[in-house]
């Protein structure tokens, strides 16, 4: 869903462990941009294993539009409410952005054009 606002302030927390399933996609696309459905649907799981320190490997397996399940697996490293997320093989570039963990783990990336991409896991 696209949401025709600036994107909330994240504010970091104790990362959950074990799997957790996308609840939701939100493209922050700032005062004046464009709002409703994308048309794109996404199921997605996500696995978090802590490390020790400030590092956890986020295992993720998605689905777009009913296409193959792609799965992709990254070292992340958290500092404060940011992360950097280095793949631990070939394929996907890295990813940063920032999080909150309550009930559900958020995680905000950039997007394309100055908009925020937000992803909400839950149990």
């Amino acid at each position: 869903t696209q949401v025709a606002m600036a994107p909330p302030m994240e504010t970091g927390g104790p990362l959950p462990t074990g799997h957790l399933e996308l609840l939701q996609v939100q493209i922050f696309t700032g005062p004046s941009g464009p709002s409703g459905p994308t048309g794109n649907t996404l199921l997605e799981g996500l696995n978090i294993t802590l490390l020790g320190g400030n590092d956890a490997l986020f295992e993720f397996a998605g689905q777009l539009n009913g296409g193959p399940v792609v799965r992709a697996n990254f070292r992340a490293t958290l500092n404060g409410s940011s992360f950097i997320m280095t793949p631990t093989c070939e394929g996907p570039p890295p990813r940063m952005g920032t999080f909150t963990a309550t009930s559900v783990l958020t995680i905000q990336e950039p997007g394309p054009a100055g908009m925020a991409i937000q992803y909400t896991y839950g149990p």
